[in-house]
């Protein structure tokens, strides 16, 4: 039986980047660097929203590779001893943000609350670049606080969707499950860039990306990856609900 999505696959995909010389950076290494490597690049990106057991053991995967990557956290996810132990490996550690949409829109108190829960990370780990999280189910976007207020008045590098330019740099999510991101994708979208429908499981995306010329950005949701079985099943049968959500947002938004 053929099963996408578990920690071997993720260990598949690794392992091709590296033998289609991507060299892997993290966000903030990639906005300090952008046009000084010759050499092409990987920005490997984690959201962690659930699970963040998941995320150490991509970490530990990612480290035995000598790859690093950036794991953004919710507060919901911030665990102290996981975030230490990623840090230590050398991976960055970021802050995903949903205050916006916390707050039903209230910029105001928004920044207050990004600013509260960004210090109290900070006391763990230094945080570099953050990231929004893209609930379906709000009709808030969280990246729309930096209309108002600028990411360097708290000493934040870049933003994950806003601050690297999309038009030099592919970027392929599984959110959804699937790497077709564009039929179940309603927050995690980025500007510019190419559009490759065909790509839908993870040996597609392996299979493409060979002998591939550009810098490319991957982002995945640790929960996603398992091995076991039963947690496995668990979370197809639990994304495929939720695609049907998603696919009735999508069509009202467009309509």
């Amino acid at each position: 039986m053929f099963r996408d999505f578990t920690l071997e696959m993720y260990e598949n995909l690794c392992q091709s980047l590296i033998n289609n010389n991507f060299v892997s950076t993290t966000v903030v290494e990639y906005l300090q660097n952008a046009s000084e490597s010759s050499k092409k690049r990987v920005v490997l990106r984690h959201d962690v929203d659930k699970l963040p057991n998941n995320a150490l053991r991509m970490g530990n995967l990612e480290h035995k590779l000598d790859m690093k990557s950036t794991f953004y956290f919710r507060v919901s996810t911030f665990n102290e001893d996981i975030v230490t132990k990623l840090h230590a490996l050398g991976h960055e550690i970021g802050y995903h943000y949903e205050v916006l949409a916390k707050n039903n829109g209230d910029k105001k108190k928004a920044i207050g609350q990004f600013k509260l829960e960004l210090d109290k990370f900070r006391k763990i780990v230094p945080i570099e670049t953050i990231c929004m999280h893209g609930s379906p189910l709000s009709r808030w976007k969280d990246s729309d606080l930096w209309d108002k207020y600028k990411l360097e008045d708290y000493q934040i590098k870049g933003e994950a969707f806003l601050s690297l330019d999309y038009q030099r740099i592919n970027y392929f999510t599984d959110t959804g499950r699937s790497w077709a991101g564009q039929n179940y994708n309603v927050r995690d979208e980025v500007e510019g860039g190419e559009s490759f429908p065909k790509i839908k499981y993870t040996p597609d995306l392996i299979n493409f990306l060979n002998d591939f010329k550009k810098d490319i950005s991957i982002n995945t949701h640790p929960q996603r990856w398992n091995s076991s079985n039963i947690r496995w099943l668990m979370e197809l049968l639990g994304q495929n609900l939720k695609n049907i959500g998603k696919r009735y947002i999508l069509k009202r938004n467009r309509s």
